[in-house]
């Protein structure tokens, strides 16, 4: 049977008291939903008919949320959401093309993302633009294909993984202002094709890897020598092959991700999971998002 409901791209707010979210309607249009993580009723933050949204960020302030907007004409936009009334502004049309990841710099005057060539859709460059959309620039460009990775909490340096030295690894670009201050240095070979969650608090970045089942992996690395403290492990052994979307809390103690409910109602319901990382504990929000 078909789900009863979809959620899925949670993203937790910089506080760690909130996550925002994509709701699917029974009318198959995309709603930006907002959660408190006390269980709270869930609220309506952005819904219009005329097109699907994908959240993708938070800004550090807890001001705006980023987004995909998806137009019945097969183009897309990137948007700031308003986190208090929902209040929308574009930052730029494409066409076909969808980011497959945006981030904030940490004082949210900058929004980096990465987008395929027209002609080459597992070519991607990277990008950054000004949060007013007043100018922007292409900040990685090369044959190879190159994802954007995170943003450091010290916003002076860029992550994205890269297939140019023959396998995926890491890479970092020196940052200042927006802009590049360097050439990008390779901090780890044979990453894999990772989507970055985000930096905790003490520098380490952490990224999930996919596969044919889809799961979070949490992994540490050391961001001044690039060596690995933790070698990447399933984020949850209790969903194997069932986690996905996975998002980092400000404070790096806890992570959100969409769930498989496979005992939930109705056979494919997706709901969300918070894991707090100290004590291993797990818990379904499943309940407050079926309606």
């Amino acid at each position: 049977g078909s789900p009863t409901h979809v959620v899925d791209y949670p993203v937790f707010s910089p506080d760690g008291k909130q996550i925002a979210y994509a709701w699917t309607t029974p009318s198959q249009v995309d709603q930006l939903r907002v959660i408190g993580l006390d269980g709270s009723a869930p609220r309506v933050l952005y819904d219009n008919p005329e097109h699907n949204v994908q959240p993708a960020a938070w800004s550090q302030d807890g001001r705006f949320i980023l987004a995909v907007f998806y137009l019945k004409d097969n183009t897309r936009q990137i948007a700031l959401v308003s986190a208090t009334d929902g209040a929308a502004r574009v930052l730029k049309t494409l066409d076909w093309r969808v980011p497959a990841q945006m981030v904030f710099s940490p004082d949210a005057r900058y929004v980096a993302y990465d987008l395929p060539g027209p002609e080459a859709p597992f070519k991607r460059d990277i990008f950054v633009i000004a949060s007013d959309g007043s100018w922007e620039v292409r900040l990685v460009e090369h044959p190879a294909d190159d994802v954007l990775a995170g943003w450091s909490p010290d916003g002076r340096t860029i992550l994205f993984g890269s297939d140019r030295a023959g396998s995926y690894g890491l890479w970092a670009v020196p940052m200042a202002g927006g802009q590049s201050q360097g050439p990008p240095v390779l901090v780890k070979r044979d990453a894999g094709r990772l989507a970055g969650l985000g930096f905790g608090r003490n520098g380490a970045f952490y990224y999930g890897a996919g596969g044919a089942m889809e799961d979070v992996y949490i992994a540490e690395i050391d961001p001044d020598s690039g060596r690995v403290v933790q070698a990447p492990g399933r984020a949850t052994e209790r969903l194997v092959g069932g986690t996905s979307s996975g998002a980092w809390s400000a404070d790096g103690r806890q992570l959100v991700y969409a769930s498989r409910q496979r005992g939930g109602p109705g056979r494919g319901s997706m709901g969300l999971s918070v894991l707090t990382l100290a004590t291993g504990e797990q818990r379904d929000i499943l309940p407050q998002l079926s309606s």
